[in-house]
């Protein structure tokens, strides 16, 4: 049996859906193996918050005011939080999103995402 977990931030903790990194190019080419594209995942810096803390961003450095909500895109530190996945097939591996809990100082900005024509 499968299992969906659900992850909520408490405190001054974010809950982030990271992006997946690509697996391969548009062409079809493989990346890498899945090991390779593990270690590739854990260092992606780019996610949308799923669940924010209620004391996130609630200091005085951040000026009491949280500019996040969300659905929010935003970019993070270098391999910063914890990692943990979304699920968990019948024998206990991890399936699922990508997801990554973080405080609320690795956050370094808001991402917008633009279409480019070439």
């Amino acid at each position: 049996m499968k299992q969906k977990f659900e992850y909520k931030a408490e405190h001054f903790y974010l809950v982030l859906e990271m992006d997946l990194v690509a697996e391969q190019t548009d062409s079809g080419i493989i990346l890498g193996s899945a090991e390779e594209m593990e270690m590739l995942q854990q260092g992606q810096t780019i996610g949308t918050i799923k669940s924010i803390g209620d004391t996130a961003f609630r200091h005085d450095r951040f000026g009491n005011v949280n500019p996040y909500k969300v659905g929010d895109k935003v970019c993070i530190k270098n391999y910063a939080g914890n990692d943990k996945r979304g699920g968990a097939d019948k024998h206990g591996r991890p399936i699922g999103e990508h997801i990554r809990i973080v405080t609320d100082d690795e956050v370094l900005g808001k991402v917008e995402i633009t279409e480019v024509t070439e």
